[in-house]
């Protein structure tokens, strides 16, 4: 999942990592892990509670860091979209983003099928109940669209849908680009991102609380207009389109996804992450490579493709041999950063 950062006005052969915005993707790949299979799996683990009393707590951050996270995915990758600036060939970048994560999605199912498979020989797991149609719906993310109900399986999944929207919004941003002026471009962006939600609400359309986060990475890409080197959108402008956005996305959070609007307030955690990603985009130059961190940035798809299905599954195995948690929890990243980094290879020869 790491993108080249370039200037569009410089020769093409020079080219800039942002390493900053590296340390970004896996601080919000952390906060995943450990809503899912940390703070959500047991609630009385001392760490949680510790996180809790200092943090989630007093700053109303909600579902142990895993709104937080999802926010950073978001902003992360509209901002490296438009600070990246690299637009050519937008159509065939997109497609074969959107190619290779369902193929990762679809492995992602199959493998843990086949696992389910051979422990219901033994006994029955919490997957056992599903039928076969749900675990088709499911893998192919139809389930979203039809019933709603496409997460039954692997709870993590409704993130594709926003994101490959964001993907087909994107082709339309790039095709446009040097047409007319950026806060414009945005602007059309916003009008059809609108319309897409009128006509959402107008059909009752069981996909409308997934598509409605597409607005993170539409604010990801006006921050990434605001901070490139080769910049053409003012500060000024910036900050109503900010608004512009911010404003769109809170009413159709209220009209879509009430929850988060009113009582488990989604939107604090998001303006966390906005604060995150300004912070950084200053002090960029403080970060340098470092293999860990690039190691990680690759194998994040994967992991966040894998980890809700076979972490929860082995997080159960533990537990019924009554190792304790820390231990367990430790285990279980470890064994999915393996499985995911297998997962990456595949999926990479599969996709070539």
């Amino acid at each position: 999942m790491t993108e080249k950062v370039v200037n569009i006005d410089a020769d093409k052969s020079h080219i800039i990592k942002l390493y900053a915005f590296d340390y970004l993707r896996v601080i919000a790949l952390f906060m995943i892990l450990y809503d899912h299979l940390g703070g959500f799996r047991n609630p009385d683990w001392i760490v949680k509670k510790t996180i809790d009393f200092f943090f989630t707590m007093p700053l109303n951050i909600i579902q142990d860091f895993g709104a937080f996270g999802v926010s950073l995915f978001f902003l992360i990758s509209g901002f490296l979209f438009t600070y990246n600036g690299n637009y050519k060939h937008e159509v065939k970048k997109a497609v074969k983003k959107i190619i290779k994560t369902y193929v990762g999605c679809l492995m992602s199912f199959f493998w843990f099928y086949v696992l389910q498979n051979l422990v219901w020989m033994r006994e029955a797991t919490y997957w056992s109940q599903f039928s076969i149609r749900q675990w088709i719906e499911s893998a192919t993310l139809v389930g979203y669209f039809i019933t709603g109900s496409g997460d039954v399986i692997n709870g993590t999944t409704w993130f594709l849908i926003p994101l490959f929207f964001f993907y087909l919004v994107r082709i339309g941003y790039a095709y446009i680009y040097e047409k007319i002026k950026p806060e414009w471009n945005i602007l059309l962006l916003e009008f059809f991102v609108l319309m897409i939600m009128i006509l959402s609400k107008e059909f009752h359309l069981a996909v409308s609380s997934e598509i409605v986060f597409v607005y993170m990475p539409l604010m990801g890409m006006i921050l990434g207009e605001m901070f490139r080197n080769a910049r053409t959108l003012s500060i000024y402008k910036g900050i109503l389109l900010l608004l512009v956005n911010y404003m769109s996305m809170v009413v159709w959070f209220w009209v879509f996804v009430r929850e988060y609007h009113d009582t488990n307030c989604y939107l604090i955690s998001f303006m966390y992450s906005v604060f995150l990603i300004i912070l950084f985009a200053v002090f960029k130059e403080w970060f340098k490579e470092n293999r860990l961190i690039g190691f990680l940035c690759k194998v994040s798809l994967s992991v966040y493709l894998m980890h809700m299905t076979f972490g929860s599954y082995l997080l159960t195995l533990f537990a019924d041999i009554s190792l304790p948690f820390s231990i367990s929890f430790v285990i279980t990243t470890g064994i999915i950063f393996l499985i995911s980094y297998v997962h990456m290879n595949i999926m990479k020869r599969i996709t070539k």
